[in-house]
């Protein structure tokens, strides 16, 4: 009788470990097929992050910029002179 219970208990040891091969087997192709196909909607959409946009800034929107902005630059440290020179741009746009 004992016998037969190891016999049995061996048995389901290896389905345990075979359902965790197979599962493991599983989700590593899920990833690998998620990843591949996150990367084909990627190529197929356009989004806003694949242009860019170049601005020329020339010397007078420079000095309006430290004339309307200086004072928050050296006053204010929460935020830095990027922030603020576009939101000088982004004020100069025509809609």
């Amino acid at each position: 009788m004992l016998t037969s219970k190891q016999t049995e208990m061996n048995k389901m040891a290896i389905i345990e470990v075979g359902s965790i091969v197979l599962f493991l087997l599983v989700l590593v192709l899920n990833i690998h097929k998620t990843n591949k196909m996150s990367a084909l909607y990627d190529e197929l959409n356009l989004t806003a992050s694949d242009y860019t946009v170049f601005i020329n800034v020339s010397a007078g929107h420079r000095y309006d910029f430290n004339q309307i902005y200086g004072s928050k630059l050296t006053d204010d440290s929460k935020y830095s002179r990027g922030y603020y020179f576009k939101k000088y741009i982004t004020d100069k746009m025509v809609f």
